[in-house]
């Protein structure tokens, strides 16, 4: 969430703003609970139809985006999301193994962006084609030599765990990759040769079925 620290806090109730009004993390403001109370089983019957698919989030927000300001589904949607918002700010304030785990994550989005982008090096990294179905082709190809480069990098990594005798270096290995990222193409030469092998032999020591057995 950006800029978290400037974001405001709602109260359930006006008990909690007059409680800990001094604090910092003060709520300065409480939600309209008679809103939500009065729209909630309309609430929970689109939350269900999404969670069946009879529906998907983007059509609800395109309805509710929509739909008229004063439209009372719509206002008791942004009060019940403001009370979301305001627990979630406080256990990401609270919890470090929460903020952590949302960085690491944050970090594998950026290195995914950097490697798409480092995919497309030709032409300046710009789609030079005007067609829909070429720029769709363009965009499934850049995604398939990703997927393909980080299906390589765990391959790799997963041959080199099956070829440990030590289970303790085993267990280093395992936990490195499981708690790092295999996004990586410092060793890809993407200007080199591209060969396809069509006899369909491993270049890897392991089998797929002993690489699969490595448990991350």
């Amino acid at each position: 969430m950006k800029n978290v620290h400037s974001q405001t806090l709602y109260a359930y109730d006006s008990k909690t703003t007059q409680k800990h009004f001094d604090s910092p993390l003060a709520p300065k403001t409480q939600i309209n609970k008679k809103l939500i109370l009065e729209n909630w089983d309309d609430i929970l019957r689109l939350m269900a139809s999404m969670k069946l698919k009879r529906c998907s989030a983007s059509q609800m927000l395109k309805m509710l985006s929509s739909s008229e300001r004063d439209n009372t589904l719509y206002k008791a949607f942004k009060e019940f999301g403001r009370l979301l918002k305001t627990h979630f700010i406080l256990n990401f304030i609270d919890d470090e193994d929460l903020r952590q785990n949302i960085q690491k994550q944050l970090n594998r989005v950026e290195l995914g962006q950097k490697l798409a982008d480092k995919v497309m090096f030709g032409r300046n990294g710009k789609i030079q084609v005007g067609l829909q179905d070429e720029i769709q082709l363009v965009m499934a190809s850049n995604t398939l030599l990703r997927n393909i480069i980080i299906l390589w990098n765990y391959l790799f990594l997963s041959d080199y765990c099956v070829s440990l005798n030590s289970q303790d270096e085993r267990a280093e290995v395992i936990e490195s990759i499981s708690t790092g990222s295999v996004i990586s193409w410092a060793h890809i030469n993407f200007m080199g040769i591209y060969e396809f092998n069509p006899d369909g032999r491993s270049r890897f020591a392991a089998s797929l079925k002993q690489m699969r057995n490595v448990a991350l």
